[in-house]
């Protein structure tokens, strides 16, 4: 039982970064935001990784990585605007920062993007009722292979 607890706090918690990145993400000026939104999505998948197997944690970990896969090019985008930014090229990083603008609303209407989190708020009540009896003998393989 302390390990279900432990598994829905930290996902908790990651709840609430990822929540907190998406919101900074609305505001243009925030150029980490993004990558914090993604750094968050990983650290979910990889608590979930073990539990793979026990219900909903294959839906929420493949909308984790849909959704990462939908912020790579924008990522990547933000990530070349600011190398351009470093050397004096100024005038190619402006003609990008447009299309990443673009890109960027593009995201916050992904239904996906407004989705993700009501899944994962709703996995742990999921979780608490299907917990398998024995989770520690199902999660200690997936943890010992690493």
């Amino acid at each position: 039982m302390a390990l279900a607890k432990s598994i829905t706090e930290q996902l908790r918690r990651l709840e609430r970064a990822l929540n907190q990145a998406l919101l900074r993400l609305q505001d243009t000026s925030d150029v980490e935001a993004l990558h914090d939104v993604r750094i968050n999505l990983q650290r979910i998948r990889s608590l979930l990784r073990p539990l793979r197997g026990i219900p909903g944690v294959t839906g929420l970990s493949s909308a984790a990585a849909d959704l990462g896969k939908i912020t790579t090019p924008i990522r990547d985008l933000e990530v070349l605007i600011a190398e351009l930014e470093q050397h004096p090229l100024t005038w190619q990083a402006n003609t990008r920062k447009t299309e990443l603008h673009r890109r960027k609303l593009a995201l916050m209407s992904q239904p996906l993007l407004t989705h993700f989190p009501t899944l994962l708020h709703t996995w742990p009540k999921t979780f608490r009722r299907t917990q398998p009896r024995h989770i520690k003998r199902r999660v200690a393989p997936a943890c010992a292979s690493r």
